[in-house]
């Protein structure tokens, strides 16, 4: 027990270089004397689908075989950096087969992210395909292919909701104008237009506040910064100042 505890004190500690090492909650399985954090990225995924012929993203691990334990076992432990073989994952698996499974499955859950609401599992989208991720990942958040290999789908999902947010907020801006125009128009309509009628991607339901209007500062779309630009007053103003220069040019035309 003495010597065990002083070669676990004596072994390199090893710094985390990525951000699912960093951001993943720890799920630790012991190998070789130690113990290694271990999390499901697009890059152990996609050498497990190679090894065991699996499509994980449709199947999930539900019910994994042990072929596919074996390939998962090995995939997320070289991810780790320990230095593994696919005969001594087979080995370890044959030794502790509940433990391994029982981690995998906690490894898992640790690396998706929350299922949507009234979704039933946290596996990505059934119809989603590798190449639509990786679309993804390179056109709208123009990741290299080694950062998009080191991410797990918890942390792609946050990506993928921070550019939402962004989006969200630049179409509010454009859409207050627009709601504004239309309110304040001659043929104003008798109730009032709302902004996410003008708005590509409209607040979810779970962003409105209790009165049904939309919560704008929810999932941070919203700053005390933009507080002056939210009055009619103002919108109002930077569409009359727009509409006097667009006199002024035609006059100055003729």
């Amino acid at each position: 027990m003495l010597r065990e505890r002083a070669q676990a004190v004596n072994q390199p500690v090893r710094i985390p270089t990525t951000a699912a090492e960093w951001l993943t909650s720890a799920v630790l399985f012991r190998f070789k004397g130690q113990d290694w954090p271990l999390a499901f990225t697009h890059r152990s995924m996609l050498l497990c689908e190679r090894m065991a012929g699996v499509d994980l993203l449709r199947n999930g691990i539900s019910q994994p075989s042990s072929i596919l334990l074996r390939a998962m076992l090995f995939s997320l432990l070289s991810g780790a950096g320990a230095a593994v073989t696919l005969e001594e994952a087979g080995r370890a698996l044959s030794r502790q087969f509940l433990g391994v499974r029982t981690v995998m499955v906690q490894a898992w859950l640790a690396s998706m992210p929350d299922p949507e609401p009234g979704a039933t599992s946290r596996a990505p989208a059934k119809d989603l395909t590798w190449a639509d991720i990786w679309a993804t990942a390179r056109y709208e958040l123009n990741l290299g292919f080694e950062e998009w290999l080191d991410l797990t789908p918890r942390l792609f999902r946050a990506l993928e909701k921070a550019r939402l947010r962004r989006m969200q907020r630049e179409e509010l801006l454009n859409a207050m104008v627009a709601a504004q125009i239309e309110n304040w128009s001659y043929h104003a309509p008798k109730r009032a237009t709302s902004y996410e009628k003008f708005m590509l991607h409209p607040f979810e339901e779970t962003d409105k506040g209790e009165d049904g209007g939309s919560r704008i500062e929810s999932h941070g779309a919203w700053n005390s910064e933009d507080e002056k630009y939210c009055t009619g007053e103002y919108v109002m103003g930077v569409v009359q100042s727009r509409a006097i220069e667009a006199i002024n040019m035609m006059k100055r035309r003729r």
